[in-house]
């Protein structure tokens, strides 16, 4: 996490809001036993769950693309796939159905319908979704982002992809080691 995203908390007038904003960067940032830097600013995560260990990859949001409400992307492994997250600071209600359009690069958008993981913090995107963000026919480096949730206010993101290669095979080779 470098500076520019702790850059956007302070941003945020409401204390309880911007403390949120730090707590959330700071999961994200891998305040986890294990944490390794990769290249393009991705971070591997392990932590321990239950005697397994879990990981996953996370990228800080572009601060000067982003809304102060969007904190990043995590990739983590789940019954030998991936699943992509998108994190937010305010919370959504839990269970709740969000409607996210993606732009990778100079692509058309698509739309889709993503639930939120509770404790709200975490947006799951279908697989279809996920499958477009992490293929290798991934047309763009970079992701652009819309989340609408009834009449809240939209949270619009950008995530860099460089590097993300990188970041998925190391994950899915520790993903395979029990």
């Amino acid at each position: 996490m470098g500076p520019n995203a702790s850059d956007s908390c302070h941003l945020i007038a409401d204390r309880m809001r911007q403390a949120q904003c730090y707590e959330t960067l700071k999961q994200i940032g891998g305040q986890s036993s294990e944490q390794s830097i990769l290249p393009h600013g991705w971070k591997l995560i392990g932590s321990p769950d239950s005697g397994r260990r879990e990981h996953s990859i996370s990228h800080t949001g572009d601060f000067q693309s982003s809304d102060p409400n969007f904190a990043g992307m995590m990739l983590r492994c789940v019954d030998n796939r991936i699943e992509v997250l998108l994190i937010v600071i305010e919370p959504y209600p839990p269970q709740a159905a969000i409607d996210l359009t993606i732009k990778l690069g100079n692509s058309s958008e698509s739309t889709y319908r993503s639930s939120v993981v509770p404790p709200g913090l975490m947006v799951l995107l279908p697989s279809e979704a996920a499958a477009i963000i992490t293929g290798s026919r991934r047309p763009a480096d970079e992701l652009r982002l819309d989340l609408t949730y009834g009449t809240a206010p939209r949270t619009k993101g950008m995530v860099k992809l460089s590097g993300l290669e990188q970041a998925i095979g190391m994950l899915k080779s520790l993903c395979a080691t029990p």
